[in-house]
């Protein structure tokens, strides 16, 4: 099973949960990622999503982090249950595999086309080797 998706970010270095996006590949994702739109930002124009832990009671009892988009708007909420780096998490219908690099730097998201409900399988097969991801 192939991504048909494929967005890789790279933190900001003067802002703690900001990643702006560096590399495209395969479809659009609607919506995703954010967009700077405020005029004269140094990034205007420019794709970014946010990483940061979860701060909401509720939401804490089911996710620890959480990607955003603009306005604080949730993309997906997930644990980091084997690896420290790696997670898996849903948007709309589709799958979603999330890989830090091990300096918290760069941020790679796959996304797997109506494959909400396999999310945690696809994470499963990638953890053990058995889904390659390029």
């Amino acid at each position: 099973m192939k991504p048909y998706a494929k967005y890789i970010f790279k933190k900001l270095p003067n802002m703690a949960t900001r990643y702006i996006l560096r590399e495209h590949s395969g479809n659009d994702i609607p919506n995703f990622p954010a967009f700077w739109k405020q005029k004269g930002h140094p990034h205007e124009g420019e794709g970014y999503i946010v990483f940061h832990e979860t701060q909401n009671s509720r939401p804490r009892m089911r996710f620890t982090h959480a990607l955003s988009l603009e306005n604080n708007r949730m993309c997906t909420g997930f644990r980091f249950l084997f690896k420290i780096h790696t997670a898996y998490g849903d948007y709309g219908n589709d799958a979603m595999l999330i890989d830090f690099s091990d300096d918290w730097i760069k941020l790679t998201v796959w996304f797997f086309k109506d494959k909400k409900e396999t999310a945690y399988f696809l994470f499963e097969k990638w953890t053990d080797g058995k889904l390659v991801l390029a």
